[in-house]
């Protein structure tokens, strides 16, 4: 019994010891040890289960980076790591289960990427209520609830410009070479845009674009 209690209190006193994060390319996040590679968790802060994870799983590929390198490849992988719980405002909503919020972001991305009006989302809802009308028709009070006004579709296309906006800012950082290219050109009201590209590679020479 005693024993138990012992091992009990010994499990519940550990820390996470930073030099693991340089070591295994781990971080403590919520309560857990998280492999910034995979993101697999470990319950436990054990030096020994995080290094195993690591050696079995990861040591192959990054033995050979260290020093700088190594340092640097930490900061890239916590960069995307804080990219990943930015996410996108698809996976926002999708986590927090609002499908009627989802559904009419989905709609607004589709709209801009086809370079369609806004006011087109009255007319799309239009069409997708008489769809359900006809074949699910116990469901029309769920689609009439999704908001595709004019209003509502502008705010999802600036919402989704500043979400790209922000991944992509977040993204360069761990740019180690990159590119540019610009070019003029003019939209359906005749009115002049810059359109900029970049092209990246990380330490890792892994392309972005």
């Amino acid at each position: 019994m005693s024993q138990n209690k012992k091992r009990k209190i010994d499990t519940e006193c550990r820390i996470f010891n930073d030099n693991w994060s340089l070591s295994y390319f781990f971080i403590e996040y919520r309560n857990k040890a998280m492999c910034l590679i995979c993101y697999e968790t470990v319950a436990v802060f054990k030096e020994f289960n995080i290094k195993r994870h690591y050696e079995s799983k990861h040591q192959n590929k990054y033995v050979n980076c260290k020093g700088n390198l190594r340092t640097s490849l930490l900061e890239k992988f916590k960069q995307n790591f804080k990219s990943e719980r930015v996410g996108n405002v698809f996976e926002k909503y999708n986590r927090g289960k609002d499908e009627i919020i989802r559904a009419s972001y989905e709609v607004a991305n589709l709209i801009a990427r086809e370079n369609k009006s806004f006011s087109d989302g009255e007319f799309v809802k239009k069409c997708i209520l008489a769809s359900v009308k006809e074949i699910i028709p116990e469901k029309m009070s769920v689609f009439e609830n999704i908001s595709l006004s004019r209003n509502t579709i502008t705010r999802r296309v600036e919402d989704i410009g500043g979400d790209l906006m922000t991944q992509l800012q977040i993204k360069s950082k761990t740019f180690t070479f990159f590119s540019l290219a610009l070019d003029e050109s003019t939209d359906v009201s005749d009115t002049a845009q810059l359109l900029i590209f970049i092209r990246g590679i990380d330490i890792l020479y892994t392309l972005d674009i």
